[in-house]
């Protein structure tokens, strides 16, 4: 679930910069909150993701809809 989490949060053109983020964009956001932090920094940031129990408890109950994702249609 983590592991799919991370290719979720890909950027999009990630196999052809070789780059696990947009490392520029977060910089720039972190600099409207007056963070200043190098790119150098940023990549050294490790990534966490974390599921919280109740979300690992409804996947494995499979009480998300019975679809991938949770994601119901309208007709159901």
């Amino acid at each position: 679930m983590k592991q799919d989490a991370l290719h979720c949060l890909l950027p999009a053109n990630a196999e052809e910069t070789g780059e696990e983020q947009d490392w520029d964009i977060i910089q720039n956001k972190l600099k409207r909150y007056g963070v200043d932090v190098t790119l150098k920094e940023l990549r050294q940031t490790p990534v966490v993701v974390e599921v919280k129990e109740h979300l690992i408890q409804l996947v494995t109950q499979g009480s998300l809809g019975g679809q991938a994702g949770g994601r119901q249609s309208r007709g159901e």
